[in-house]
């Protein structure tokens, strides 16, 4: 399943916090098993990410699930 960070922020009784979403997958460690690259934008896009290429990981990533 893919979701946005708003919806995810939300379901959490945040709501109007996902930026707050995003900053808490950004300080995942890597090996955490959180399926991170499932969370997209509102407009249903993938977020602008701070990490060099991890744009690139994300398509990829979404892209091997079956996902467009």
């Amino acid at each position: 399943m893919v979701s946005t960070y708003g919806r995810i922020a939300r379901v959490a009784a945040r709501p109007g916090a996902a930026r707050l979403v995003g900053r808490a997958l950004q300080a995942l460690p890597d090996a955490d098993g959180v399926p991170w690259h499932r969370v997209i934008g509102a407009n249903g896009r993938i977020a602008d990410l701070p990490a060099f290429g991890a744009r690139e990981v994300q398509r990829e990533l979404l892209r091997s699930e079956g996902c467009r």
